[in-house]
């Protein structure tokens, strides 16, 4: 067991959640990478916007790419939830990295039984998921920009950031 007591070697497929604007993507693509350099074995479904899937899917490091479902406007009562919910159990995931804290994808994902999820635990009703694994970020420090703030997300798993992220985001 590692820090968390997050048990690494159970996780194989992991989903990455981050449906929200394509520049909060972006800045979440170190994280990615370093995942996937870090446990090369991991499977990375990203859960993403229509126009962001659009910016990752050339992306070898990206094993499958989930539409959101209220990205889509899919989602219009607790049915649809439900079933949102039940498409992603069938997926197995076993740890679900909330790059994007917003309620109704962590309660979906919570209802798709994802054993471990990592996020910003500073938001109160995202508590009983996050409290075990999650980070609080004190995004209020302007001195840290928000590559170093999406790596912080990762301590449980483990994940550095890299010395050398220009070779990341441009790679040749």
């Amino acid at each position: 067991m590692k820090k968390g007591n997050l048990p690494l070697e159970k996780i194989k497929k992991i989903l990455i959640v981050r449906p929200d604007a394509i520049g909060d993507m972006v800045l979440t693509l170190p994280c990615i990478k370093a995942i996937k350099d870090t446990y090369p074995h991991m499977s990375i479904t990203v859960l993403a916007s229509g126009y962001n899937a659009k910016v990752i899917e050339h992306l070898d490091y990206i094993d499958n790419i989930i539409i959101d479902w209220f990205a889509k406007g899919e989602v219009n009562n607790w049915k649809d939830v439900w079933k949102y919910s039940r498409f992603l159990k069938k997926e197995n995931f076993d740890a679900a990295v909330h790059f994007y804290s917003e309620t109704p994808q962590i309660w979906t994902s919570v209802l798709a039984r994802i054993p471990y999820h990592l996020g910003d635990k500073a938001k109160v009703g995202l508590w009983p998921v996050l409290r075990k694994h999650g980070v609080f970020l004190k995004s209020f420090d302007q001195t840290k920009h928000v590559i170093d703030y999406n790596f912080q997300l990762l301590e449980p798993l483990n994940v550095k950031k890299p010395t050398n992220l220009k070779q990341v985001l441009y790679p040749d």
